[in-house]
């Protein structure tokens, strides 16, 4: 689906190597139908093997059948970069992850989460670092717990590495949710439309600039650096 990106801030991509949109402002999912939270144009990634759409190791059937361990989830502990330089105005470490997931089990306890109770919003992003610079607020969310590389205050420039993809909060699968937004808080804020520069897309079997820079749901994108 074409976007319209003609009042989109245009930031790096906050990842390296390949990746999948299973949420992207070119295809809406019903979680992020809304801007409850700021997530109107939120972006979930998860990590592609190389230019295919795999991005666990293991089968289907065993997810939705039995335990997986995180760690057969490709973008499980993977690097997380921010996107544009800024300072840290928020970060919060500590929430433990979800270890071992089964498909049916887990996406069905993330339609029951409660809402965030008060300031601390880890129920729903699980570990998090935001983001103030020129595009607006940035916010990572479902970090591994631990991983937090960067505190409140923090001036961090484009590339540097804020932390790595866990799945803590409110998820089914090892994820990182990227979405930018007008403040701070993302109970009063509004969603802010992203895209991404320099980055290209795997389609019709080769990879390709991604002018628009709004990925399509699951098509592999990466940067074109390869950074």
């Amino acid at each position: 689906m074409k976007v319209d990106t003609s009042e989109a801030a245009f930031v790096r991509f906050p990842l390296r190597g390949e990746w999948l949109a299973v949420d992207t402002p070119a295809e809406r999912v019903p979680h992020h139908d809304s801007n409850f939270f700021a997530q109107r144009y939120a972006y979930d990634f998860v990590r592609a093997d190389g230019s295919s759409t795999r991005w666990c190791r293991a089968p289907a059937w065993r997810r939705a059948l039995g335990r997986v361990p995180v760690n057969a989830f490709l973008a499980w502990d993977e690097p997380v970069l921010a996107a544009f330089e800024g300072r840290v105005v928020a970060a919060s470490d500590g929430w433990p992850d979800h270890l071992r997931i089964n498909a049916v089990i887990d996406t069905v306890r993330t339609l029951f989460t409660l809402p965030p109770a008060g300031a601390d919003f880890r129920r729903l992003t699980g570990n998090y670092v935001m983001v103030h610079g020129e595009p607006g607020v940035a916010l990572y969310a479902h970090l591994r717990c631990g991983s937090l590389q960067v505190s409140e205050g923090d001036l961090v420039l484009a590339g540097d590495e804020l932390g790595h993809v866990g799945n803590s909060g409110d998820t089914a699968t090892p994820h990182l949710h990227f979405q930018l937004m007008t403040h701070a808080d993302p109970l009063t804020a509004d969603g802010r439309l992203c895209a991404f520069a320099g980055i290209e897309e795997f389609n019709a079997g080769a990879w390709r600039p991604l002018a628009s820079g709004v990925p399509d749901a699951m098509t592999p994108v990466r940067c074109i650096d390869g950074i």
